[in-house]
């Protein structure tokens, strides 16, 4: 889903709770480069298109360019900490990691005892 676009993604983020990667789409394959958890998916998406409620600096400077072309999926889950956490903790963050424009890895989150299926 085009990050620019997510008006039209409303019925389905509005009320979801999960994860989503923020990334470039080149030759029909997702880069990612930020990863985030949110309790409802589309008031945390929509803070992305505007430059005052966006956290994320590369976020914002990609935005701000003229030809941006910033992309996002989402995983819904119950479980959206634990899995933040996960993925920032199996695949890095910053210069070295995958999720380069993440600052943090949100260890307390590990520690979700897992939840009955």
């Amino acid at each position: 889903m085009k990050l620019s676009e997510y008006r039209e993604f409303g019925d389905y983020l509005d009320g979801s709770c999960g994860c989503y990667e923020i990334g470039h789409v080149k030759a029909a394959v997702f880069y990612t480069k930020y990863v985030g958890r949110a309790e409802n998916l589309w008031d945390r998406i929509k803070t992305f298109m505007d430059e005052s409620q966006c956290h994320n600096d590369y976020i914002t400077v990609k935005l701000k360019a003229e030809r941006h072309t910033l992309w996002f999926h989402v995983i819904k889950t119950r479980r959206y900490k634990y899995m933040e956490a996960k993925l920032q903790d199996r695949h890095g963050i910053g210069e070295t990691g995958l999720y380069i424009w993440n600052q943090r890895v949100e260890r307390v989150y590990l520690t979700e005892p897992p939840t009955p299926w």
